[in-house]
């Protein structure tokens, strides 16, 4: 274990010391592992109206159709608290010890306003992040 110079901590797995399965190697290598917070603003009815990803990817392609009257908004405020960096010899897991603030300023119009009853928070995988997001509202409905 050290410490860096940027206050993460940095823990060293030799893997010569350890059995590292490979499916698990390629699964910490691809990132899978990572989530990502998602705002949901939800009527009086409880049908999901609106909804912001915090994610540092931008090119996400959401087609929910024109079935589902649902604005979704991806920002990037998102920042990373573990990171994990297979090596030939080890891996290396990260972390990052920072307190993290994040301030969500939001603009409505006076109608959208009177509509949204709550907000909620859940988390999803980025990965799978666009199919799971519509299945999510879909099945919300």
């Amino acid at each position: 274990m050290r410490e860096n110079n940027n206050g993460s901590v940095i823990y060293k797995i030799d893997k010569s010391n350890f059995n590292i399965n490979t499916d698990l190697e390629k699964h910490l290598s691809l990132m899978k592992y990572q989530i990502v917070p998602v705002l949901f603003f939800v009527d009086k009815n409880d049908k999901i109206g609106s909804v912001i990803i915090n994610s540092w990817n931008d090119d996400y392609v959401f087609n929910i159709g024109t079935k589902y009257k649902v604005d979704i908004d991806v920002i990037n405020q998102f920042q990373t608290m573990v990171s994990v960096m297979p090596g030939e010899e080890s891996i290396n897991f990260i972390f990052d010890f920072l307190n993290l603030s994040n301030n969500y300023k939001i603009y409505l119009n006076e109608n959208d306003y009177n509509n949204f009853e709550y907000i909620y928070i859940e988390f999803f995988y980025e990965h799978s992040l666009e199919a799971d997001i519509i299945s999510y509202i879909i099945n919300m409905r």
